[in-house]
C-alpha cells in the first residue's frame, strides 16, 4: 500500500521520474498524460465507493498546490534526451476505495486521496518534460465510464 512517504514525482529531461518505495520508473511524459487521465477516472469511483463526491476534491488537490514544480521554459525547438524509459506496459484501475496502478510486473495500490495528489505532481512535472522537449502539440484524451453514464458525469480531459 503506497503511502504518500514512499512516493515521489520528478521529471528528468523528457521523462518523468515516478519513485514507488524503492523503485524508480522512468516514463515518457506523453504516457504520463495518458495515466493521469485514468487515475482521475480510477480514482473517481473509488471516491464513489467511499461516497465522496468530486467537489471535495479541491482541499486534497490544495495540499498539493505548494508542491508542485515551478514551469520550465519551453525549449525553442523539438528536442529528445538519450535517457530510456524503463515502463513499457501500464494500467490504472480500481478496487473498491482504492486505486491500481500497474506498471510492466509491479502492483501498487494506494487510497484515492493519495491518488488525487500523486496525480496533480505527475501531471505537473508531466508538463515540465513536456516544455523541456519543446513540444507545442495540442491534444486532448478522454475517458468514459459508461457503465454509469445515466448517473453522473463520466468524462475526464486532458491536454
Amino acid at each position: 500500500m503506497l503511502t504518500q512517504q514512499n512516493v515521489g514525482v520528478d521529471s528528468l529531461y523528457d521523462l518523468v521520474i515516478l519513485k514507488l518505495g524503492d523503485r524508480r520508473l522512468r516514463i515518457p511524459y506523453q504516457n504520463v498524460f495518458e495515466i493521469v487521465n485514468n487515475m482521475r477516472m480510477a480514482a473517481k469511483m473509488a471516491g464513489r465507493h467511499e461516497g465522496v463526491a468530486p467537489p471535495s476534491w479541491r482541499q486534497v488537490l490544495e495540499s498539493v498546490r505548494g508542491q508542485l514544480p515551478e514551469p520550465a521554459k519551453r525549449h525553442p525547438h523539438f528536442r529528445r534526451s538519450m535517457e530510456q524509459p524503463n515502463v513499457k506496459n501500464w494500467r490504472v484501475g480500481g478496487e473498491g476505495s482504492l486505486v491500481v496502478l500497474n506498471f510492466d510486473d509491479l502492483e501498487f495500490k494506494t487510497h484515492f486521496s493519495d491518488a488525487l495528489r500523486l496525480m496533480e505532481l505527475m501531471r505537473a512535472h508531466a508538463h515540465r518534460a513536456k516544455n523541456w522537449a519543446g513540444d507545442t502539440s495540442k491534444s486532448m484524451r478522454m475517458t468514459a465510464n459508461l457503465t454509469d453514464a445515466a448517473n453522473n458525469a463520466k468524462y475526464n480531459y486532458v491536454h
